[in-house]
């Protein structure tokens, strides 16, 4: 039992490590597009890139999330596997909703919005092309994680995105005289492209996506249900940490955008380390949803000091080398420091709240944990607008602060009353048919 339990905190380290890793390796490509490009035509990019992050999780609506609790026990069957249908109905959605927002940003660019208006074509009508084929690969990374292949789901992204299209990058520019940010958006929808085509390619290998004949019955309608408010969560989520850079290119100059962008790519490794820690802290408050109430208090406790162990070295090293950092990417680090610092902060206290996220979900207060998200998002847009022309970015980093400890707190609050009304609520069981 205890030589099981060492293998698997060794397995839980290697994986953090790696993410850790393909962390390090963004935040060098990023140094390196930043030089490239300088701060203005930098802080294009990270917009267009925040864009089709956001935009995938939306077009996907919410089937790669929703895969590990439909397809979990359907990969195992080699006669009623319904994962190809699964796939194949999201992708048709995916497609849909591309076609709507291609559609929108080209009213908006024509009708000269102002994050369109500007003297060249912007990188994010290009990075339209980039969200169905980012949101399939996510959506067969979920097919993947329900298979537990979580390193084939997770790592291929984490450590190939970053490397390989700063590879593509740095071709690009053997054989241009001058490159902008389309040209990395250019690298970037090549390799979003060539992991599709990995992820295709290793379910066919492993036979998770059989092509046969299945009758679905009211399945779709199920998948809809679960999917569109695990997207909802995964899009504020998302939105809350990004809408800052948003907001600096609505409100602010194209040269604030590089800087903050330069700070925010810096401390981004925190928002990586919480996407590893919700894979390895569901596996943790699962195991104790129907123990005893010092048990759950016992393991959001762990959920709680786990995290904070491991992100408290990375802070403190960029409290001490933030300077040198941020000057790598040619910015103005005095600008930049103090912004760096308290996107830091936020980030963990975001990380914190990773294990009672997930427990408050994983007992039937999905609604809630979507309410608390939609109020944190409007809350950090309010205070972008009202502290931006005031504190310009260190503004920005100081709403998106305020709105992680407000869903954090209240994240907290709610966990602990929900424990106080009951001992354990049993965790719904995934539905095993389709």
């Amino acid at each position: 039992m205890r030589s099981d339990i060492a293998k698997d905190s060794i397995e839980d380290i290697k994986f953090i490590a790696f993410i850790v890793l393909g962390s390090i390796v963004a935040i060098l490509v990023n140094v390196f597009y930043s030089r490239q490009l300088g701060p203005e035509s930098y802080g294009d990019f990270k917009v267009a890139e925040a864009f089709f992050y956001l935009c995938a999780i939306f077009a996907s609506i919410g089937g790669a999330a929703a895969a590990p609790k439909f397809l979990s026990d359907q990969v195992k069957s080699k006669t009623s596997n319904a994962s190809w249908e699964y796939v194949k109905f999201f992708t048709l959605l995916i497609l849909f909703a591309t076609i709507v927002i291609t559609a929108i940003m080209a009213i908006l660019y024509f009708l000269h919005v102002a994050i369109f208006n500007t003297s060249h074509y912007h990188s994010i009508l290009i990075a339209v092309l980039i969200v169905p084929v980012y949101s399939i690969y996510s959506l067969l990374s979920g097919v993947l994680q329900a298979a537990n292949k979580l390193n084939l789901a997770v790592l291929p992204f984490s450590l190939g995105y970053g490397f390989i299209s700063g590879c593509i990058f740095a071709f690009i520019i053997l054989f241009m005289e001058e490159v902008t940010d389309k040209h990395v958006i250019y690298a970037v929808l090549m390799t979003c492209i060539g992991l599709l085509m990995f992820n295709f390619f290793k379910l066919n290998n492993l036979n998770l996506i059989p092509k046969h004949k299945i009758t679905l019955g009211k399945a779709k309608k199920d998948w809809l249900q679960v999917s569109i408010p695990l997207m909802i969560a995964t899009g504020t989520q998302y939105l809350i940490q990004k809408i800052d850079i948003f907001m600096i290119e609505i409100l602010g100059s194209e040269g604030a955008v590089g800087h903050f962008a330069a700070a925010q790519t810096i401390s981004w490794i925190f928002f990586d380390l919480e996407y590893g820690f919700a894979y390895l802290l569901a596996v943790k408050i699962v195991a104790v949803q129907d123990g005893s109430r010092e048990q759950i208090f016992k393991t959001l406790k762990k959920c709680l000091t786990l995290p904070l162990y491991c992100a408290l070295p990375f802070f403190l090293i960029i409290v001490v080398y933030g300077h040198e950092a941020l000057s790598y990417y040619g910015h103005d680090t005095e600008l930049a420091y103090q912004t760096l610092l308290t996107l830091c902060f936020s980030y963990i206290v975001c990380i914190l709240s990773t294990g009672t996220i997930t427990w408050l979900q994983f007992n039937g207060k999905q609604n809630l944990t979507v309410m608390l998200l939609i109020i944190g998002t409007l809350l950090n847009g309010v205070l972008n607008w009202l502290l931006l022309p005031i504190f310009d970015i260190e503004g920005a980093a100081i709403a998106t602060a305020i709105a992680m400890i407000f869903i954090s707190v209240s994240m907290l609050i709610a966990a602990i009353m929900h424990l106080n009304k009951t001992k354990s609520v049993a965790l719904t069981v995934p539905a095993s048919g389709v």
